[in-house]
């Protein structure tokens, strides 16, 4: 995660600069395309499970994906 808006999706789930997002939903995120590619505007409104590297601990996030600025 390199920012955050303020009172955006990621800010609600808790989501910190610097995280590295594992997976999404249980798919492994191999970089921005890949989680970019799950994150689609399909999923709007839809709450996802993430795994995230958070310095060095893992942890379980819930966001709802909401529409890019």
């Amino acid at each position: 995660v390199v920012g955050i808006s303020a009172n955006g999706p990621a800010d609600k789930a808790g989501l910190r600069v610097g995280d590295v997002i594992l997976t999404l939903d249980g798919s492994s995120i191999s970089g921005p395309n890949a989680l970019r590619s799950l994150i689609d505007g399909n999923r709007i409104g839809t709450s996802v499970q993430l795994s995230l590297l958070r310095d060095t601990v893992i942890a379980n996030a819930t966001m709802t994906i909401g529409e890019q600025p």
